[in-house]
């Protein structure tokens, strides 16, 4: 079993614990790239994310 992670985004406005589990993502995608000067990739944490406030958390849609 995999210990819950702890994080934060840059801002310090969102905090969040999560727990691991098996599998890792990853986008190639314009934005993805662009963003960060490669793919971004993704550990998979199902359902176990909790505390992230959804008031300071947005969505945006993905380039093709």
């Amino acid at each position: 079993m995999t210990e819950p992670r702890k994080a934060r985004c840059l801002c310090g406005k969102v905090t969040f614990e999560a727990t691991p589990e098996d599998g890792i993502g990853a986008c190639h995608c314009g934005t993805c790239r662009g963003w960060g000067g490669g793919p971004f990739l993704a550990v998979s944490c199902g359902t176990s994310v909790t505390g992230a406030d959804s008031a300071a958390v947005s969505t945006y849609a993905s380039s093709q």
